[in-house]
């Protein structure tokens, strides 16, 4: 007898109940379609339930594309080579901007690749520049084994210095990013030169002073410092490479590398001449 009394009071309960379920679903309901709309109208699936309005988005619609699971390691295939264009990128920046005000996210984005590569790779901006070092190190090595099979240990004075000043221009044609960034940390004078110092500068004096200073003695440099010798000729080389675009431009593309290369040469050794029956150069006078 009493549940018949109470049963419009529990109707009633259950009904506000119902109600408010219903007003959840339709709240939910709404939101869920408004997400769709923006992903698409084409790419979405709406099932609506007459009882629930309940919204039942296609799963592959909705989700975001499903990126390829990257494996331990590092990366391989077309990012595999990420590392080299690093260094390229990074040889770039630093010869023309400077350590300090290089950027790595402009180095990456150079490279073609994320930020994080350089962590990757490299775990810190002061480890690729010692990288990019490593890198100067092998090249230079390299360019002085091949000078060894270039200019003769015997013969004129004259012949292997000619020799060793054109290998130096070469030298600089084919690798001017590295040639700007050593005259760039130079130039700085930072802390990271002890580094450079050892590893680049000094190897290079140690084939070179000796030459230079055999060269001085037998009168083809006036000068008396074989390091300032070469200190002067790098540098005279580094910018005339560097001014080349500019040069050109200047005389309507009639001064290009080999023309510049020729002229420097022919400048510097004017005092030299080169009797048909002599196998070199002698300084003009007659001195061999």
């Amino acid at each position: 007898m009493w549940l018949c009394r109470w049963q419009p009071v529990f109707g009633y309960y259950f009904n506000i109940c119902w109600i408010s379920r219903q007003a959840r679903q339709l709240d939910i309901w709404r939101m869920r379609l408004s997400a769709a709309e923006k992903i698409g109208s084409n790419s979405t699936h709406v099932v609506i339930s007459p009882l629930d309005f309940s919204f039942e988005p296609s799963m592959p619609d909705l989700a975001e594309p499903a990126r390829p699971a990257r494996g331990r390691g590092r990366p391989r295939g077309q990012n595999a080579n990420y590392r080299a264009r690093l260094l390229d990128a990074a040889l770039d920046a630093f010869g023309a901007q400077g350590f300090e005000a290089a950027s790595l996210r402009a180095i990456a984005a150079s490279a073609g690749c994320d930020v994080s590569m350089v962590a990757h790779y490299f775990g810190s901006k002061a480890e690729l520049w010692g990288a990019v070092v490593e890198r100067i190190e092998g090249q230079v090595r390299a360019e002085l084994a091949a000078l060894d099979n270039v200019v003769p240990a015997a013969g004129p004075i004259e012949a292997r210095v000619t020799v060793a000043v054109g290998a130096m221009f070469e030298q600089a044609i084919r690798q001017p990013q590295a040639m700007r960034f050593v005259m760039r940390e130079q130039a700085d004078g930072s802390d990271r030169l002890d580094d450079l110092v050892g590893r680049v500068i000094e190897p290079v004096h140690a084939v070179f002073l000796p030459l230079w200073q055999e060269s001085i003695d037998a009168g083809i440099f006036s000068m008396r410092s074989p390091l300032v010798l070469h200190t002067l000729l790098f540098g005279a080389i580094a910018y005339a490479v560097a001014s080349a675009p500019l040069l050109a431009r200047l005389s309507a593309g009639e001064v290009d590398l080999d023309r510049l290369r020729s002229e420097f040469m022919d400048g510097l050794f004017a005092r030299l001449t080169y009797p048909a029956t002599t196998c070199g150069p002698t300084v003009s006078g007659g001195r061999r």
